[in-house]
């Protein structure tokens, strides 16, 4: 979905249903950040509704860090759960770094700022539980870089991106890393450099030999050179050179299975979940293990009942496991999605407080790289999807849900083969449209503009054409915020008289 349509809905439609305060209910969480994310397993099972219900009422309130929401009773009654029910929901939100149960008698559930840490882990979970392979990884680091090259140039043209690539050149210890640090730091993307930063662990290994130094050292001075003369090409070898410094520091080392952040966690729930996983792999786990039920596990490792399903609650809201009701079932393992991933960096950006303005500027630069990406990447089966989604989109002459072009969207990150920057796109933008709860439309001149820009894209993403489909993506950005603008303006004279 683009931007420019989630910040329309952000700024111009009256919105008159704002998460309420009494329980959680399923018409409160956003339908369209629900179908940004991806996935509704989170309006399935009220732990996991309730954990999700406490996050939007922290958004909703300015996510005051510090801030006793209430205690358990107080929250039990407020929101019509049962103290399991709480406490499990409690445990989700204590482990994405959300909040904390205070006990005492000035206790309550306290309002945390999730840290870094806590992305860090997430993506480091993911990676390990999907076996992310090394090259992906590095893919998604030069497009985040290639993104602050687009926003440096978006704000001065060619100018900034040359000096920077020259001034590091002409250094007598070239130093890359550096030379791309500095490159996040003068896009002005604040959110920019804390997605490089998710990523950092996964490229910690010193930069190579010097005569790779002194080689990439004369490709960036040679880059310099050219990109004043020849700016359209500047972009093609920008992203060479990224990829080169990327692989160079790649840590290819074996990472643990399981999920890293429940380690140091002395709770009995986090100890059932380390021990569920221990001795599986991604591959193993990905095919469905049958983990145990519920009176197993309790016999297993000498818990009580509310222990144990406190620990399936955490696993579910990490999307590595499910409860199947029914005898002969149980908890069974699973492939996560990247759902988990995306809604902890929308708690994570709102936490922070980050200008609404400076997130879609990154989302519609990101997305233009990834239509690039999609281009080079798309596959021969994904060419005969291409044909049927542009059938589809002929037939949007009609008012359609905002949340219904989130599969078109969706197809462009799926071509592209990078799961980590679907889950980054996925978590800004389900920031823009977190709140806006119910059925969100896009009228018939809206939807119609949508569709044939879209249509433009796939056909450039088919042709396999990198340049193409990344000029279509800003064309059809550049037109829908033209004509959402007129529309504002319309409805506004509309209102006046």
């Amino acid at each position: 979905m683009s931007a420019s349509i989630i910040n329309f809905h952000t700024r111009f439609l009256v919105r008159d249903s704002y998460a309420p305060m009494d329980g959680p209910d399923s018409s409160e969480i956003s339908d369209l950040c629900a179908s940004v994310v991806g996935n509704d397993d989170a309006r399935s099972k009220l732990p996991l509704l309730l954990a999700r219900h406490l996050e939007e009422r922290f958004i909703l309130a300015g996510w005051p860090v510090g801030r006793i929401f209430g205690s358990e009773p107080e929250l039990t009654s407020q929101c019509r759960v049962g103290r399991d029910v709480m406490r499990e929901a409690v445990r989700i939100l204590e482990g994405r770094g959300c909040a904390r149960m205070k006990r005492g008698p000035q206790g309550g559930l306290e309002i945390l700022r999730p840290s870094v840490h806590h992305l860090h882990q997430a993506l480091l979970d993911y990676a390990s539980l999907t076996a992310v392979a090394p090259g992906a990884i590095v893919r998604a680091w030069v497009t985040l870089h290639l993104t602050a090259g687009r926003l440096l140039f978006l704000r001065g043209g060619c100018k900034p991106l040359q000096s920077l690539l020259a001034r590091h050149a002409e250094k007598d210890i070239f130093d890359p890393r550096a030379m791309c640090s500095e490159l996040i730091e003068k896009s002005g993307s604040k959110l920019l450099g804390i997605l490089v930063d998710c990523l950092t662990p996964f490229l910690t290994e010193p930069f190579g030999s010097r005569a790779t130094s002194r080689d990439l050292q004369g490709v960036t001075a040679k880059l310099a050179q050219e990109a004043g003369r020849k700016p359209s090409t500047a972009p093609s070898r920008l992203r060479v050179l990224l990829h080169q410094v990327g692989m160079a520091c790649l840590d290819r080392r074996q990472r643990p299975f399981g999920i890293s952040g429940l380690a140091n966690e002395q709770r009995l729930a986090a100890a059932v979940v380390r021990e569920l996983m221990r001795g599986k792999d991604a591959e193993s786990w990905a095919q469905g293990i049958l983990l145990g039920n519920e009176f197993d596990l309790c016999d297993r490792f000498g818990v009580d009942k509310s222990v144990v399903r406190q620990a399936i609650r955490i696993m579910e809201a990490s999307e590595i496991a499910d409860a199947r009701a029914g005898r002969g079932r149980g908890l069974v393992s699973r492939r996560p999605s990247t759902a988990p991933l995306s809604r902890q960096l929308c708690s994570f950006i709102a936490s922070r407080a980050i200008a609404v303005g400076e997130v879609e500027r990154l989302v519609e630069a990101l997305e233009m790289e990834i239509a690039g990406m999609a281009a080079r990447r798309i596959g021969s089966d994904e060419v005969q999807l291409v044909n049927a989604l542009l059938m589809d989109l002929a037939a949007l002459r009609t008012s359609v849900p905002i949340g219904a072009l989130q599969r078109f969207e969706r197809f462009q990150h799926g071509a592209a083969k990078s799961a980590f920057l679907s889950a980054f796109l996925d978590g800004a933008k389900a920031y823009l449209s977190w709140n806006l709860v119910g059925e969100v439309i896009a009228p018939p001149p809206i939807a119609a503009l949508y569709a044939d820009h879209t249509a433009k894209v796939y056909d450039a993403i088919r042709s396999r054409d990198s340049a193409r489909a990344m000029e279509r993506q800003y064309d059809k950005l550049l037109a829908l915020r033209a004509s959402l603008r007129s529309q504002s303006e319309f409805n506004q004279l509309r209102e006046i008289g």
